[in-house]
């Protein structure tokens, strides 16, 4: 009987680790060359590509070689097969809970209460997570001649879909396909390939290549490096890495350059500022007025040239009323933007905790005034048909209307249709008679999920018969109002809580960015005393709270951070001094009356200029070129948020998804 040789024999520990460190190699190729081709960035500098392809490289390097260290680990302290599963089963489980648990926040809410998703949602993501021993198991039997290759093409399958599937989103998924696509190779790789003659020399090998790559999990890469990790959605390490390190250390309480006293104004703390009065004389005595918020509407698509035949509707409203073409959403996601809407305060003035009902955050703690609860005070009729069930008073989204009803039986993410919206508004318009009346409408049609269905087709065609859906339902609603004799008192407010990424930036969807074509929303308002006219001065939707305040000659609380728009409706100058701002799962973002527009994410820890006259795109970061006005833009929006943040024991504003 033929023994083999000392020579050639390995030591199961090093098979192993020499699997897992094989597969970590496949995974930087395929994320070098997925960076090459999804990533061309032909303005980049080489630098930052460099920076980009070396960072990426040595942090999975680093993290891929630990784990072949690790495995090595194992096989010499546990022993049996059985024992050494089982602890792939408790690490994986255990980083599961850390990294993976805040991408089912969303998931779970739909399904469960907070109580429940307080254990249910660990308890899952350690359950997915089992995914990479699965992979492991999957591996080694498929680890045959005949059928390893199909281990190693579903491996390299998974690692090239990590990088187009759900992206600048959900890191710990995105950190657990890659692991479970290295765990997959490596099990096949095992009996395989990495049975070749194993001893000290591939232990000091794996040591020194760890040595040499664990230095990028520890030193912050340049701010156009940081940038271009969190944009590639297979560099997994990266989120993580940012997101644990610490800001730096800047002076916030440098003097800001000069611009106006009123200007200055806004930089300061605002909660005992005396309250706005009234335009004198109102533009109508007892008005309706009709908010209309087209979900994921973006502005440029009431602006070509084929928006009047598309969507006629909408377009005649922007056409004979103000057309406001600079609006900005304070937010890319419908709760953080209408909850501006309601309380005139940016996100980060406001108390979020998870809700009873839902893990995610709500305000429904906060005690700050709503809009429709001060309407409703000033005798006011207010009306809410709500699209849904987290849009009620109960949320802290809109507080305060003295009518109240979700529209249909809408739970988790099926929202009423907007048929079904105009159909209650236009009943409830019947009986108004001659009382003033705020009404609040959101219409989800264009969100990408109505029913819990797909509308189906193409994304961008289902986004556009979302939108001629909601713009026949507009004219519907325009005629029910002149029916029921409402015309001549009816004010019409049409605009967006945000936009929709429709390939720009990487992006197919809203929320996770604060660039143009998320927060650069259609604002129009149209109805009698209103002349048509474009405006061009920058506004926010903040500024419709003191607006429909106004409209009802009720008085702005002073610690509201917009401008009333009434008199720019009547055929003033728009004199609008406070300032532009965005923000969301945060990041923030300024916009200087110059065309500036600064994003600071405190996450990432990344900072980002555009130059939006020269450069609308947003494509030329110019973060640490010299450009006149960016060092002050930059200080501008941290003293904003430095003075403006809600200061309460134990609590900073929390990431919300």
């Amino acid at each position: 009987m033929r023994t083999a040789s000392p020579k050639s024999a390995p030591t199961a520990p090093l098979g192993g680790a020499r699997a897992v460190a094989l597969a970590t190699l496949a995974l930087l190729g395929v994320n070098a060359a997925m960076i090459t081709v999804t990533r061309g960035w032909p303005s980049a500098r080489p630098s930052v590509r460099m920076g980009l392809h070396l960072f990426d490289a040595g942090q999975h390097l680093a993290l891929g070689l630990a784990a072949a260290l690790l495995c090595f680990a194992a096989g010499v302290l546990v022993r049996g097969p059985r024992a050494r599963g089982a602890l792939l089963v408790l690490l994986a489980a255990g980083a599961g809970v850390v990294t993976l648990a805040p991408d089912l926040v969303g998931f779970v809410g739909r399904h469960a209460s907070a109580d429940t998703a307080a254990w249910l949602r660990p308890l899952l993501a350690a359950a997915l997570a089992l995914c990479v021993p699965a992979a492991a198991l999957a591996g080694h039997l498929l680890g045959r001649p005949r059928w390893r290759w199909l281990a190693v093409a579903g491996a390299l399958a998974a690692l090239i879909g990590n990088h187009l599937l759900l992206p600048l989103d959900y890191p710990g998924v995105h950190l657990f396909v890659a692991a479970a696509a290295v765990a997959l190779m490596a099990g096949a790789l095992k009996s395989g390939p990495a049975r070749m003659p194993a001893g000290g020399r591939t232990l000091a090998a794996l040591l020194v290549g760890l040595g040499l790559a664990a230095p990028t999990l520890v030193v912050l890469p340049p701010n156009a490096v940081r940038l271009a990790l969190v944009q590639v959605s297979g560099s997994v390490v990266a989120p993580f890495q940012l997101a644990w390190a610490t800001d730096d250390d800047e002076d916030d309480d440098a003097p800001l350059e000069p611009a106006g006293p009123d200007a200055e104004s806004w930089f300061v703390d605002r909660a005992d500022a005396p309250e706005v009065p009234p335009t004198r004389p109102p533009l109508l005595d007892a008005p309706v007025v009709l908010a209309l918020f087209v979900d994921s509407l973006r502005a440029d698509v009431l602006r070509g040239p084929d928006a009047a035949r598309r969507y006629p509707h909408m377009a005649r409203l922007c056409r004979e009323g103000v057309d406001f073409r600079q609006a900005r959403a304070p937010g890319a996601q419908t709760v953080l933007t209408m909850t501006s809407v309601f309380t005139g305060k940016y996100f980060s003035q406001l108390y979020w905790e998870p809700h009873p009902r839902h893990p995610d955050h709500f305000p429904h703690a906060d005690p700050s005034p709503r809009v429709p609860a001060l309407l409703t005070a000033a005798h006011v009729d207010t009306a809410h048909l709500s699209a849904a069930f987290w849009l009620v008073d109960g949320w802290g989204i809109t507080r305060g209307f003295a009518e109240e009803r979700v529209v249909g039986s809408t739970h988790g993410t099926r929202y009423a249709a907007s048929d079904d919206i105009v159909t209650a508004l236009a009943q409830r318009l019947e009986d108004q008679g001659d009382r003033p009346f705020f009404s609040y409408a959101h219409l989800f049609d264009a969100h990408y999920v109505v029913g819990r269905t797909l509308i189906g087709g193409p994304r961008h065609a289902q986004y556009e018969r979302g939108l001629r859906r909601v713009d026949g339902q507009i004219g519907r609603l325009q005629k029910r109002v002149a029916k029921a004799g409402l015309t001549d008192r009816t004010i019409i407010i049409l605009t967006a809580d945000h936009g929709e990424g429709l390939g720009e930036h990487g992006v197919e969807h809203h929320s996770a960015t604060l660039y143009e074509e998320l927060v650069r929303v259609p604002l129009c308002v149209f109805g009698p005393g209103i002349d048509a006219r474009v405006v061009d001065a920058p506004v926010s939707l903040i500024d419709l709270a003191p607006t429909l305040l106004d409209l009802f000659g009720q008085p702005t609380p002073g610690s509201f951070m917009g401008q009333s728009l009434v008199p720019v409706l009547k055929g003033g100058a728009p004199d609008l001094t406070r300032p532009i701002i965005a923000e969301g799962r945060l990041k923030k973002a300024l916009i200087t009356p110059d065309g500036l527009k600064v994003i600071r994410d405190d996450r990432a820890h990344t900072l980002e200029i555009y130059d939006l006259k020269s450069d609308p795109d947003e494509s030329d970061n110019l973060a640490g070129a010299d450009h006149p006005g960016a060092d002050a833009a930059v200080r501008r929006l941290r003293r904003f948020f430095k003075v403006h943040t809600l200061k309460k024991p134990g609590y900073t504003p929390p990431f919300r998804r």
